[in-house]
């Protein structure tokens, strides 16, 4: 799947590298770059994310996501490197965008009678 990574360091590509019926993990891949094209070449992080839900004792749900990025490499690094003296962190982005996923769940919830809490 092509990732429109907007104000970033670049576009990226995943793959579903594993799934059930609970959980689904992505993982970055590499695809050939043609700017004709828009493909995107190297994903600007390395890495794996996990959505999923657990079902817990009392017959609630636990939805999560987590994952694990590293800047994948040196052009990308350079780039962080620019966001940093910039704007602080450059994962600041992807982890609001990961917290908004989590906050749409909790208001959903709560929005059709339901009951939930939000964590980050």
């Amino acid at each position: 799947m092509h990732i429109d990574i907007s104000g970033g360091p670049g576009d990226g590509s995943v793959i579903c590298s594993d799934y059930d019926n609970d959980h689904w993990v992505f993982t970055t891949i590499e695809v050939p770059y043609w700017l004709a094209q828009g493909y995107d070449g190297e994903h600007p992080v390395s890495g794996n994310r996990e959505f999923g839900y657990n079902v817990n004792f009392d017959g609630s749900y636990t939805f999560y996501t987590r994952g694990e990025d590293r800047i994948t490499g040196f052009i990308d690094s350079i780039v962080a490197e620019g966001i940093i003296q910039l704007n602080g962190d450059p994962f600041e982005n992807p982890d609001a965008l990961w917290n908004s996923f989590k906050l749409g769940i909790y208001n959903f919830v709560q929005s059709n009678s339901g009951v939930s809490k939000f964590t980050i």
